[in-house]
């Protein structure tokens, strides 16, 4: 169900009504891109250091099509599903803003358009939206437009004053002839139209008199109100609040997610979540540790079904945990889930469509329905998880707010309530070399304590992992010891090293970031331009990783 800018009023009442109605929010999304280049997920990232990555890979992409599946619960094992698909496009500047710029990668534009993405009609028929601080900024716009035409005008002109003087007598002299359904006003300027509105309001409001425009030049109509008029100008009204709604389009429908606090489901949802956040609602913040704190009280109830597809008991069950194939696998009877029947509406075509978002978030949700009535088969008495808690779904609360972390061997998930847990990594070891180091130099170094694993950051460095954890200490104890390392051209550290000297850098590079803000404030008061020079008071940032160390 395709929700585009030339629909989108019809719709809009609609989804507002069903995201009250439903028992959960399944969504998908499109982007015009995933990362930047030069910005690579790392197995060994901590959940801090992958949102610094996704937040700067991701700051100018764009959310193209957004997905909602709305899931009404009928029973254990049946639902009814409505779905919408909605196109988004950045038409809307804010007064005061330019042109909206992105970027879009070829790589995803490709991988769409071999998934029959319409980008016609994204361009041409995608609905407008603005952000929150957009929209903050746009009613601020229209208040002061509105405070302009409310604000007094003083007359203190003798002929101004004869023109509303003549305006009231005319207008008495309409009220009291009920045969007279109005009068026109000749009106020279835009001044002279203030002024007769300012009469009516200053006099007549009670009288619900309808003051218009006319089609005759410089001619202004004051009418009594008749049900014809009414109707005309509630007709007015209401296309106003309706382009009001299109204007800001949709953020109303983002905002309706935030003010229902249903839960949402999604399926590796962590891209789709910050894009989500940062396309809609604010900047993404600087820590992650704010990003949590400020996503719980947004979207307190979130669930990935990629998490449970890849954890006890329903992994077993699930060959690939891709959506495509979880999706076939419940839907499948001879695979050990129970059946759950979900209703959509008819005209929904749910075949071949896969890469579509409303049709993505349709699997995300019957997965998610399905694994729920797995589980509540196996688990007789439902895990509680301290917090939030799910009334409909009790047997999920393990997973709420657990969002799965991909492209990492030890860590399974990202928790958004609660502080991040790093596993033990004593045995991996950070190296930096010159360029001329190859992958058979680390093996050599490394060659007594066993196999190892060589994740490459770049040219000059890398994390190295010993598949035999006991052999750590021995490695770091020879390492640190022994003239192993004499001329090599290796610097190497445990990653708790490593991790300390990062966090050593980062405040050092916080902390002149800060001075320099203060002392630039400082120059334009001042008139003053050399903050580097001052600067030099401030610690500089030290080599991250020192010949010293071992």
């Amino acid at each position: 169900m395709d929700v585009t800018r030339e629909n989108f009023l019809s719709y809009y009442s609609e989804v507002l009504e069903k995201i009250k109605e439903c028992t959960f929010i399944a969504f998908d999304t499109e982007f015009t891109g995933l990362l930047d280049d030069g910005i690579k997920e790392d197995w060994l990232d901590t959940p801090s250091e992958r949102y610094e990555k996704l937040k700067q890979g991701t700051s100018q992409f764009l959310i193209m099509q957004f997905g909602l599946c709305l899931f009404t619960k009928i029973t254990a094992t049946k639902y009814t599903a409505q779905p919408y698909n909605f196109f988004l496009f950045p038409g809307n500047p804010t007064p005061g803003t330019g042109d909206v710029r992105f970027l879009c990668q070829a790589s995803s534009i490709k991988f769409l358009t071999e998934h029959n993405f319409d980008f016609n009609k994204w361009v041409r028929e995608g609905v407008y939206f603005l952000s929150k601080p957009e929209a903050k900024k746009y009613d601020e716009f229209k208040q002061r437009m509105e405070d302009r035409k409310s604000n007094r005008v003083e007359v203190t002109d003798p002929e101004d004053q004869a023109f509303v003087a003549n305006v009231k007598e005319q207008i008495d002299a309409l009220l009291s002839n009920p045969k007279t359904p109005g009068i026109e006003v000749e009106c020279v300027n835009s001044y002279k139209r203030k002024l007769v509105y300012q009469v009516v309001d200053d006099n007549f409001i009670d009288s619900q008199l309808i003051v218009y425009i006319t089609d005759k030049d410089k001619i202004l109509a004051v009418k009594k109100p008749t049900s014809k008029l009414l109707k005309d100008r509630e007709r007015k009204q209401q296309e106003k609040r309706n382009e009001e709604i299109k204007y800001k389009g949709f953020l109303h429908i983002i905002e309706a997610l935030v003010e229902s606090g249903k839960l949402l489901v999604g399926h590796n949802c962590l891209l789709d979540i910050l894009h989500t956040y940062r396309q809609f609602l604010s900047p993404l913040p600087d820590t992650f540790d704010e990003f949590k704190t400020i996503l719980r009280s947004t979207f307190p109830k979130l669930i990935d079904t990629k998490l449970i597809g890849s954890t006890d008991p329903v992994k077993p069950l699930i060959p690939s945990t891709h959506l495509g194939d979880a999706f076939s696998t419940v839907c499948n009877p001879q695979s050990g889930f129970p059946k759950v029947e979900v209703k959509l509406p008819r005209k929904c075509n749910s075949k071949n469509t896969p890469h579509t978002a409303w049709y993505d978030a349709y699997m995300t949700g019957v997965c998610f329905a399905t694994y729920n009535a797995f589980l509540e088969s196996q688990l007789k008495t439902p895990e509680e998880k301290p917090g939030s808690f799910l009334a409909e779904f009790p047997v999920m609360n393990p997973f709420l707010n657990r969002i799965f972390f991909l492209f990492s061997n030890d860590m399974t998930y990202i928790d958004l309530a609660a502080p991040d847990v790093i596993p033990d990594r004593s045995h991996v070891f950070h190296l930096t070399f010159d360029s001329s180091v190859q992958a058979r130099d680390i093996y050599g170094l490394f060659s007594p304590f066993g196999r190892i694993g060589i994740n490459w950051l770049c040219k000059t460095s890398a994390f190295v992992t010993l598949t035999d954890k006991t052999k750590s200490e021995d490695c770091f104890k020879a390492m640190k010891l022994s003239s192993l390392l004499a001329d090599k051209p290796f610097t190497v550290q445990t990653y708790k090293q490593f991790q300390n000297v990062k966090r050593e850098v980062q405040g050092v590079d916080t902390t002149r970031s800060e001075e320099k803000r203060k002392l630039e404030v400082s120059s334009k008061d001042s008139n003053t331009s050399n903050v580097e020079e001052k600067l030099e008071s401030v610690p500089k940032k030290t080599k991250l990783f020192d010949e010293g160390d071992w």
